[in-house]
């Protein structure tokens, strides 16, 4: 997990940039969450975008005709519903083309959701 905050010259507050690899069968989606409650505080900062290889499976980003759900995912919506960050990328977005899943995401706020000009994979 990486962090960065990104302040251009007219903004007030800078956007928070966090990169996340999380490896299958391992905390990292809690330590997200408990990093998340512990130190993020929304009014620090314009945007948030949480993005990376979550390697987690579930209806909600992976296309239709897929059905594995990780439990664990259910962890990971929680935890950005809480913070008010929502999908950036198309449901159904295929980022893991050998397997025709979606395993790579990208969450933001209603600020990084107004400012976004595109948001989807290389390539398309």
């Amino acid at each position: 997990m990486v962090a960065i905050a990104v302040r251009l010259d007219q903004e007030q507050h800078p956007t928070l940039i966090i990169n996340i690899y999380n490896t299958k069968n391992t905390p990292h989606i809690t330590e997200l969450r408990t990093q998340l409650q512990r130190h993020l505080r929304s009014n620090t900062y314009n945007g948030i975008i949480v993005a990376g290889d979550f390697n987690l499976h579930h209806p909600l980003w992976n296309p239709s005709n897929y059905h594995s759900h990780d439990p664990e995912a259910d962890t990971l919506i929680d935890t950005m519903s809480q913070i008010r960050l929502k999908p950036m990328l198309p449901a159904g977005t295929i980022t893991f083309p050998r397997a025709k899943t979606a395993i790579d995401l990208v969450w933001g706020n209603d600020y990084v959701e107004q400012w976004i000009i595109k948001c989807r994979i290389a390539g398309n």
